[in-house]
Protein backbone atom coordinates (compact mmCIF):
# COMPACT_ATOMS: atom_id res chain seq x y z
CA UNK A 1 0.00 0.00 0.00
CA UNK A 2 0.88 3.60 -0.87
CA UNK A 3 1.41 6.16 1.85
CA UNK A 4 -1.26 8.63 2.03
CA UNK A 5 -0.16 11.40 -0.45
CA UNK A 6 1.21 14.78 1.37
CA UNK A 7 -0.85 17.89 1.82
CA UNK A 8 1.81 20.68 2.96
CA UNK A 9 -1.32 23.16 3.02
CA UNK A 10 -5.35 23.12 2.40
CA UNK A 11 -6.00 21.89 -0.93
CA UNK A 12 -2.21 21.07 -1.56
CA UNK A 13 -1.57 17.26 -2.43
CA UNK A 14 1.41 15.61 -3.35
CA UNK A 15 3.24 12.31 -3.95
CA UNK A 16 6.58 10.80 -4.73
CA UNK A 17 6.37 9.44 -8.02
CA UNK A 18 8.94 6.91 -6.89
CA UNK A 19 6.06 4.88 -4.38
CA UNK A 20 3.96 4.12 -7.20
CA UNK A 21 6.76 2.36 -9.28
CA UNK A 22 7.84 0.90 -6.20
CA UNK A 23 3.99 -0.30 -5.07
CA UNK A 24 3.92 -1.57 -9.51
CA UNK A 25 7.05 -3.63 -8.61
CA UNK A 26 5.65 -4.86 -5.41
CA UNK A 27 2.67 -6.21 -7.35
CA UNK A 28 3.92 -7.51 -9.87
CA UNK A 29 6.40 -9.64 -7.34
CA UNK A 30 3.25 -10.89 -5.67
CA UNK A 31 1.48 -12.15 -8.51
CA UNK A 32 3.58 -13.59 -10.49
CA UNK A 33 6.01 -15.24 -7.51
CA UNK A 34 4.93 -19.26 -8.38
CA UNK A 35 2.40 -17.96 -10.86
CA UNK A 36 2.17 -20.59 -13.78
CA UNK A 37 1.42 -18.65 -16.54
CA UNK A 38 2.95 -15.39 -18.01
CA UNK A 39 1.19 -12.44 -18.53
CA UNK A 40 0.24 -11.62 -22.23
CA UNK A 41 -0.21 -7.89 -21.39
CA UNK A 42 -0.11 -5.17 -18.33
CA UNK A 43 -2.94 -2.54 -18.22
CA UNK A 44 -1.54 0.74 -16.49
CA UNK A 45 -4.10 3.00 -15.22
CA UNK A 46 -4.17 5.96 -12.99
CA UNK A 47 -5.70 9.50 -12.00
CA UNK A 48 -5.71 11.68 -15.42
CA UNK A 49 -5.15 14.98 -13.41
CA UNK A 50 -2.23 13.84 -11.67
CA UNK A 51 0.86 15.29 -12.84
CA UNK A 52 4.55 15.23 -12.99
CA UNK A 53 7.33 17.52 -14.00
CA UNK A 54 10.30 14.91 -15.67
CA UNK A 55 14.00 15.59 -16.91
CA UNK A 56 14.63 14.61 -20.45
CA UNK A 57 16.09 10.47 -19.60
CA UNK A 58 12.07 10.54 -17.73
CA UNK A 59 13.42 11.16 -14.05
CA UNK A 60 10.99 12.85 -11.72
CA UNK A 61 12.28 16.22 -10.15
CA UNK A 62 9.74 16.68 -8.06
CA UNK A 63 6.97 15.26 -6.42
CA UNK A 64 3.51 14.95 -8.69
CA UNK A 65 0.16 17.11 -8.38
CA UNK A 66 -2.44 14.99 -7.16
CA UNK A 67 -5.45 14.72 -9.29
CA UNK A 68 -7.35 16.46 -6.39
CA UNK A 69 -4.82 19.57 -5.91
CA UNK A 70 -6.51 22.55 -6.49
CA UNK A 71 -3.62 25.19 -6.13
CA UNK A 72 -3.89 26.50 -9.50
CA UNK A 73 -6.87 28.60 -8.92
CA UNK A 74 -5.13 32.05 -10.27
CA UNK A 75 -4.21 29.45 -13.66
CA UNK A 76 -7.44 27.87 -14.14
CA UNK A 77 -9.50 31.73 -13.94
CA UNK A 78 -6.60 33.32 -16.78
CA UNK A 79 -7.74 30.03 -18.70
CA UNK A 80 -10.89 30.52 -18.72
CA UNK A 81 -10.36 33.87 -21.30
CA UNK A 82 -8.27 31.28 -23.65
CA UNK A 83 -11.04 28.17 -23.42
CA UNK A 84 -14.72 27.58 -24.14
CA UNK A 85 -16.63 27.10 -21.08
CA UNK A 86 -17.54 23.24 -21.46
CA UNK A 87 -13.33 23.19 -21.50
CA UNK A 88 -12.17 21.26 -18.59
CA UNK A 89 -9.38 23.34 -18.24
CA UNK A 90 -11.07 26.41 -16.28
CA UNK A 91 -11.19 23.31 -13.02
CA UNK A 92 -7.63 24.48 -10.58
CA UNK A 93 -7.32 20.29 -10.72
CA UNK A 94 -6.86 20.59 -14.83
CA UNK A 95 -3.78 19.24 -16.04
CA UNK A 96 -3.03 22.82 -17.78
CA UNK A 97 -3.84 24.52 -15.21
CA UNK A 98 -1.35 22.67 -12.78
CA UNK A 99 1.31 22.98 -15.72
CA UNK A 100 0.78 26.48 -15.95
CA UNK A 101 0.82 26.93 -12.50
CA UNK A 102 4.59 24.87 -12.25
CA UNK A 103 5.67 26.61 -15.06
CA UNK A 104 6.50 29.45 -11.83
CA UNK A 105 9.06 27.60 -10.72
CA UNK A 106 10.28 24.64 -12.85
CA UNK A 107 12.93 22.82 -11.29
CA UNK A 108 16.38 22.84 -12.85
CA UNK A 109 16.72 20.28 -16.46
CA UNK A 110 12.46 20.30 -16.47
CA UNK A 111 11.45 18.60 -19.84
CA UNK A 112 8.65 16.70 -19.67
CA UNK A 113 4.80 16.97 -17.94
CA UNK A 114 3.20 13.34 -17.67
CA UNK A 115 0.12 11.51 -15.95
CA UNK A 116 1.02 8.89 -13.56
CA UNK A 117 -0.15 6.02 -15.54
CA UNK A 118 2.28 7.92 -18.44
CA UNK A 119 5.30 8.13 -16.14
CA UNK A 120 4.78 4.65 -15.31
CA UNK A 121 4.12 2.84 -18.96
CA UNK A 122 7.41 4.58 -19.62
CA UNK A 123 9.28 3.23 -16.86
CA UNK A 124 8.04 -0.71 -18.38
CA UNK A 125 9.18 0.45 -21.54
CA UNK A 126 12.18 2.46 -20.85
CA UNK A 127 10.59 5.19 -23.18
CA UNK A 128 13.53 7.82 -22.85
CA UNK A 129 11.87 10.38 -24.87
CA UNK A 130 8.30 10.35 -23.38
CA UNK A 131 6.95 13.03 -25.44
CA UNK A 132 3.32 12.72 -24.32
CA UNK A 133 1.01 13.69 -21.50
CA UNK A 134 -2.36 12.54 -22.24
CA UNK A 135 -5.54 13.38 -21.34
CA UNK A 136 -7.98 11.08 -21.51
CA UNK A 137 -11.02 13.34 -20.77
CA UNK A 138 -12.28 15.21 -23.28
CA UNK A 139 -11.34 19.03 -23.31
CA UNK A 140 -14.80 19.95 -25.01
CA UNK A 141 -17.88 17.39 -24.83
CA UNK A 142 -18.51 16.25 -28.17
CA UNK A 143 -22.02 17.03 -29.82
CA UNK A 144 -24.83 15.44 -27.86
CA UNK A 145 -22.94 15.31 -24.26
CA UNK A 146 -21.81 12.20 -25.03
CA UNK A 147 -18.97 12.16 -21.67
CA UNK A 148 -17.03 9.31 -22.90
CA UNK A 149 -13.09 8.89 -21.63
CA UNK A 150 -11.81 10.10 -25.22
CA UNK A 151 -8.25 10.08 -26.08
CA UNK A 152 -7.49 13.93 -26.14
CA UNK A 153 -4.53 15.93 -26.72
CA UNK A 154 -4.66 19.03 -24.26
CA UNK A 155 -5.01 21.86 -27.25
CA UNK A 156 -1.38 23.27 -28.24
CA UNK A 157 -3.22 26.09 -28.74
CA UNK A 158 -4.47 26.33 -25.20
CA UNK A 159 -0.51 25.36 -23.93
CA UNK A 160 1.10 27.83 -25.96
CA UNK A 161 -1.78 30.77 -24.93
CA UNK A 162 -1.22 29.82 -21.14
CA UNK A 163 2.72 30.13 -21.90
CA UNK A 164 3.87 26.83 -22.19
CA UNK A 165 6.87 26.10 -23.90
CA UNK A 166 7.07 23.74 -27.12
CA UNK A 167 8.91 21.28 -25.19
CA UNK A 168 6.55 20.57 -22.89
CA UNK A 169 3.93 20.31 -25.80
CA UNK A 170 0.97 17.64 -25.10
CA UNK A 171 1.36 14.58 -27.84
CA UNK A 172 -0.76 12.44 -28.49
CA UNK A 173 -0.08 8.96 -27.39
CA UNK A 174 -0.21 6.28 -29.94
CA UNK A 175 -2.66 3.08 -28.88
CA UNK A 176 -6.04 2.85 -28.80
CA UNK A 177 -8.73 4.92 -27.24
CA UNK A 178 -9.78 3.54 -23.91
CA UNK A 179 -12.16 1.15 -23.67
CA UNK A 180 -11.86 0.03 -26.69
Amino acid sequence: TLDKPLSPAAGQYEQDPLLWWDACLEVLDRLLLGADFSPAAICIDGTSGTLLICDRSGTPLSRALMYNDSRATLEARALRSLAPASAAVHSATSTLAKLCYLQRELPPGAFHAMHQADWITGQFTADADRRHLADRQPAVPPAGGDRRPQRQPISARFAAAAGIPHRHSVFRPDGPNPGS
